[in-house]
């Protein structure tokens, strides 16, 4: 037998912990890093360094990272901090900024949501994309199954959390009725509302940060 197989880029483990998949993530995180500073410190940029950084993190970073993180279900806050800690490194490499930088800074002046929000909006847009299929699909019972007898570490719990955190209440029938345009604009709003709120909040423990408004 095996403690650990690969599906689809992810690393699954026998005792359903995600720990093997986030130090997987994380290496594959510090890989990305080192090409988008060899990227940035390559070409002549000037002032688009760090708009370009910016992008290369959307494109190349994130994407890499958070491969199927919609779908994950069992993530703890320790984990995703531990992605989170990769993501400020490589804001801090493309800011120049010094260790001593607070986290929250480097969100609130480049305008990026912290990475526990960006998994919850690929979980909530992954929501809509299982509850506007067929009702025969496997992938929609696997929901309404969950749903109907939810256990801890559950993906249905993970979404209820993230309904809790950003303020809404989804609803199955009105979901499923709404465009998809609508919904992602719906929850786009929704979540940078409530990652602004949470980096406010983290912004009123230091003092240093007390004369920047944002």
């Amino acid at each position: 037998h095996v403690d650990s197989d690969k599906y689809v880029g992810d690393i699954l483990s026998k005792d359903g912990t995600n720990m093997k998949k986030i130090k997987d993530r994380c290496d594959k995180g510090f890989g990305s890093i080192n090409e988008i500073v060899a990227i940035l410190d390559e070409l002549p940029l000037g002032p688009y360094r760090i708009v370009t950084g910016l992008k290369l993190r959307e494109a190349i970073f994130l994407s890499r990272l958070l491969l199927n993180s919609e779908s994950w279900y069992n993530l703890k806050e320790c984990e995703i901090d531990k992605l989170a800690a990769m993501d400020e490194q490589l804001l801090r490499k493309i800011l120049k900024a010094p260790m001593s930088t607070s986290k929250e800074s480097l969100y609130l002046e480049t305008g990026c949501i912290p990475l526990k929000f960006v998994i919850m909006k690929r979980r909530l847009l992954y929501y809509y994309h299982i509850i506007t299929r067929p009702e025969n699909e496997l992938i929609h019972k696997f929901y309404k199954a969950q749903k109907l007898k939810p256990s801890k570490g559950d993906w249905v719990n993970l979404l209820k959390d993230d309904e809790r955190i950003i303020g809404i209440n989804l609803n199955d029938k009105e979901t499923a009725e709404m465009r998809k345009n609508k919904f992602k604009e719906m929850i786009k709003v929704a979540i940078n509302k409530a990652a602004f709120k949470h980096l406010m909040k983290i912004k009123t423990k230091h003092s240093k940060l007390d004369g920047l408004t944002y």
